[in-house]
């Protein structure tokens, strides 16, 4: 029988109970924060500087990079606690290292989801009565201050981290391992995250959401399909990565070309012709959502009338719209959740009590399942962190998420890829097609990384 979060189960069923629930695909947001299908993010300079909203600033003032890069490292937490005023006793306290460099919508849509989760858990209750409640750091782009960071959360109390979002996982994890903590819901975001067993992930993180187009692509229809990537260190190792370990699994569609974009490319009209005369009915767009809207602009320019993928990460449908108008037809975006579940719904239905013009992503959907589950967790373990990391592969084993994930998840067994990752363990997504500005939703549901 399938165990479905209890508090997942309580939340979906007062906030569908309280809200309209539905896509707000109306509303637009800017959408530029790069994940780890942006290379230009992980191997951009680092700030010194930390960004924070300051040590008792609610998630629901966050502030803009620019506003919080006054503060400093010293400073760098800020808590969202919902609503604890019927709740008794210490609140217990898990934390969430981000960043606001290259842009603060992560930053952003990771907060407004953690505020509408702990409302939601706080108002269904708390943890046996126990506010919860997600303090942040912001790593300002440097490695040093996200090991800060971490420490500053672990002296505030953190008994666990829900969603890391920091391109610097090779040095905080093992901190944050050797601390005896874990991390609950954690973003695959960069090499430092992908096979560290203690950082629970609800998705395939950025190695779906790059290399993952490409079954994107094939899942609807393709035949030949175009890589374009950024010309980076990070960038230049998917084209190899597709070849060897991705493209085997769909033997009817062919990886036609690799087409580097230059960081500093100002004319995309050249690099547009040679990959339509390459002949690929479908381009993957690799790169910043800068990048990637001036090479759909480019192509649609010279008649490319073939379908074009962006990382549902990186941007949604509503931002392509807006940015993009007519030339947005025929993207595909492969969502990391399903967007039509009763999950979903909630997520949705729950930010917008928080943040009615917030646009709901698939960061803010798993930051926000992270919280119902470390809530889950540590309602099974109490809050000692050594019992939470002994306890959460046990309490989280067929647990439904109301459909967000293609199967309940199950931490208690190893992800099972041909990369040998232990912590991956979902790799489809759910591509969408944009169509007359409309988003529909591919009929073919989760379609897998590996095929099949």
């Amino acid at each position: 029988m399938k165990r479905t979060l209890k508090h997942l189960g309580v939340v979906c069923t007062l906030v569908i109970a309280a809200a309209a629930c539905g896509s707000d695909d109306d509303a637009s947001t800017s959408d530029d924060t790069a994940v780890a299908t942006d290379p230009a993010e992980t191997d951009a300079e680092p700030e010194a500087t930390a960004t924070t909203d300051g040590d008792t600033t609610s998630d629901d003032e966050a502030q803009s990079g620019d506003e919080a890069a006054s503060t400093e490292a010293s400073e760098s937490t800020d808590t969202g606690d919902g609503d604890t005023a019927d709740l008794a006793g210490d609140p217990v306290i898990v934390g969430f290292i981000g960043t606001t460099v290259g842009g603060s919508s992560s930053w952003d849509s990771s907060g407004l989801a953690f505020d509408a989760a702990t409302a939601a858990v706080n108002d269904a209750g708390g943890i046996d009565g126990r506010p919860i409640e997600v303090q942040r750091c912001d790593d300002g782009g440097d490695p040093n201050v996200a090991v800060e960071c971490m420490q500053t959360l672990i002296d505030d109390g953190a008994v666990a981290f829900v969603a890391n979002y920091t391109q610097f996982g090779d040095a905080v994890n093992p901190e944050i391992i050797a601390a005896g903590h874990v991390v609950i819901g954690g973003f695959l975001f960069t090499g430092g995250d992908f096979g560290v067993p203690e950082v629970y992930a609800t998705n395939g993180g950025a190695f779906v959401g790059g290399a993952g187009q490409f079954s994107a692509c094939a899942a609807v229809g393709a035949t030949g399909i175009t890589a374009a990537y950024l010309d980076v260190p990070a960038g230049q190792q998917v084209p190899g990565l597709i070849e060897g370990v991705v493209k085997p699994a769909f033997p009817d569609v062919e990886f036609v070309s690799a087409e580097p974009l230059a960081v500093d490319l100002a004319d995309f009209a050249p690099v547009a012709a040679k990959i339509i005369s390459d002949g690929a009915d479908c381009v993957m767009a690799l790169s910043t959502t800068a990048q990637n809207n001036q090479l759909v602009q480019a192509l649609r320019a010279q008649g490319f009338d073939g379908r074009i993928t962006a990382s549902g990460a990186v941007t949604t449908t509503a931002q392509a719209i807006a940015d993009l108008g007519a030339d947005a037809d025929k993207m595909v975006i492969p969502h990391l959740y399903d967007h039509r579940s009763t999950g979903w719904d909630a997520y949705v239905a729950a930010l917008a009590a928080v943040a009615p013009e917030q646009v709901p992503d698939d960061i803010g959907a798993g930051a926000w399942l992270s919280v119902l589950i470390a809530a889950d967790v540590i309602a099974e373990t109490g809050d000692d962190p050594a019992a939470i990391t002994a306890g959460v592969t046990e309490v989280v084993v067929d647990y439904d998420t109301d459909g967000l994930t293609e199967a309940p998840l199950d931490w208690s067994v190893d992800g099972d890829n041909p990369l040998g990752l232990v912590n991956l363990r979902n790799v489809s997504s759910v591509p969408s097609e944009i169509i007359d500005g409309e988003e529909v939703i591919s009929d073919a549901g989760f379609v897998s990384l590996f095929g099949g």
